[in-house]
């Protein structure tokens, strides 16, 4: 169980970090904001990626060479892609 607060979402996708645990990217319903969760081999940690306006929806993330997680996703609220990295 990644959280108790994670609804099921049709708006998600895995990714492998550096150290090939999975990352997985998810469109939160209830809050309508983009989250990250990424498993450290004991615990999932949780983090908002973004959380201004209806955002999330459309979720790809993907890691690149140093480990970063970056993420690609639908802002409901202004009708525009966007792209986010966590660093």
């Amino acid at each position: 169980m990644v959280g108790a607060t994670v609804t099921a979402s049709e708006h998600l996708a895995i990714s492998l970090t550096a150290d090939d645990y999975p990352g997985i990217c998810y469109y939160d319903q209830i809050n309508q904001e983009l989250k990250y969760a990424v498993f450290g081999g004991l615990l999932w940690s949780i983090t908002t990626i973004d959380c201004a306006g209806d955002v999330g929806r459309g979720c790809d993330v993907a890691h690149d060479s140093y480990g970063y997680a970056h993420f690609s996703y639908f802002d409901a609220t202004h009708n525009v892609v966007k792209w986010a990295s966590l660093i």
